[in-house]
């Protein structure tokens, strides 16, 4: 198989467990609706927290290979639920600084009336998702997963804004882009 078939089945096969665990969640009408919710100006919270829940999962796969054990299914969870609270911010929060502050509670407060599973690794994971910003450190693996993995992702999701961000620049000080 070569590499470039490999990452993509890789990839898929990810995928396929995020899914397979998180099936209860994605056909929630919670989910079915944060697909229409935009997030980063660039996806939808849905999307967002499927990239969050892959991400955690390859993270969990490294962290195997060092002898760490990360619950799967609580990630999963954790992952898919963590920005739920965020569905009608608009209405919901003054300010977008509110919105960082309030929605991990709220998304809690929505994982809660989804999940048959939840636990307190599930609850620490998406309450403290929003760390450094809010919150506290997470105590468990989970939780400290969803904050790098959240990050990561945010940070992909942003990267047009970036890119324009740039463009304006360079055209403001005069240098032509090609």
């Amino acid at each position: 198989m070569l590499l470039f078939e490999r990452g993509i089945y890789l990839r898929e096969h990810v995928r396929n467990e995020v899914r397979r665990l998180g099936a209860s969640i994605i056909e929630s009408k919670e989910f079915m609706s944060a697909y229409n919710e935009t997030h980063h100006n660039a996806t939808s919270v849905a999307k967002h927290s499927e990239d969050v829940a892959c991400t955690s999962i390859r993270i969990c796969r490294l962290l195997e290979k060092f002898g760490i054990s990360v619950n799967h299914q609580d990630m999963v969870n954790a992952a898919l639920c963590h920005d739920l609270g965020m569905l009608d911010r608009n209405e919901k929060y003054e300010s977008v600084k509110a919105c960082h502050k309030e929605h991990p509670m709220e998304s809690v407060s929505v994982a809660k009336s989804i999940l048959a599973d939840y636990n307190d690794n599930v609850e620490d994971a998406i309450s403290n998702h929003m760390w450094p910003v809010t919150g506290s450190f997470p105590k468990s693996k989970e939780g400290r997963v969803i904050v790098v993995a959240d990050k990561y992702c945010a940070m992909k999701d942003l990267r047009h804004i970036m890119r324009l961000y740039l463009a304006l620049v360079l055209l403001r000080i005069g240098i032509i882009l090609p």
